[in-house]
């Protein structure tokens, strides 16, 4: 197959694509089910061309760092044109923006100190994230308490749109990506969201 799959077509031989939840910096996203596990992902097909051994690279270091607080890359692959595939997570919880407005600043504090800790973990292996925004983060509320994840880690660096990945939230300085403008950014999510935390 020379594109991206219609709805209910095969990408890489074991992700069905459900539907097309919308665009992406790095190409429109798919939600799809992992036919080996039964599990939910989210498939993006980047648009820009990218060098296959760079690409793999890439992909194997964002595969690699694993936190609580962080979900990455899965799985990647190419299509018979020559695009690369992108499988991440698909988040549970509700978005950022939904949960942060209604949220005590002591349970603020503690999901931005999670996600902080995830950041640190990600830049201590080499990798910075270059898109924080509030569509990028989810929050989960179990019954074993409040549960943060980052998403679209490392697609920033599979992109050559990376520039637009943050958008109103990133750093001035604009890029490259730093471990700064990554927190930069995080701490200007939380302050748009809600006036009950300080400044940055």
């Amino acid at each position: 197959m020379n594109g991206p799959a219609p709805t209910g077509g095969i990408l890489l031989g074991k992700y069905r694509i459900e539907r097309i939840v919308g665009d992406h910096a790095v190409g429109v996203v798919r939600t799809g089910l992992d036919l080996r596990f039964d599990r939910p992902v989210l498939l993006y097909v980047v648009d820009a061309p990218i060098e296959r051994r760079r690409f793999q690279r890439e992909a194997r270091l964002i595969a690699q760092v694993r936190h609580p607080a962080l979900s990455g890359v899965i799985d990647h692959g190419a299509l018979p044109d020559g695009r690369a595939v992108v499988v991440c997570e698909r988040p549970a919880g509700v978005p950022l923006a939904r949960w942060l407005p209604g949220a005590s600043a002591d349970d603020a504090r503690d999901v931005l100190g999670a996600l902080l800790a995830g950041l640190t973990h990600a830049h201590a292996a080499g990798l910075v994230h270059g898109g924080i925004r509030p569509g990028a983060i989810y929050i989960d509320v179990t019954a074993d308490g409040v549960r943060p994840t980052l998403h679209e880690l490392g697609l920033a660096r599979l992109s050559a749109k990376a520039e637009g990945l943050s958008g109103e939230f990133a750093a001035p300085e604009g890029p490259p990506w730093t471990a700064a403008t990554d927190r930069y950014a995080l701490a200007r999510t939380f302050r748009r969201l809600s006036a009950e935390l300080p400044p940055p």
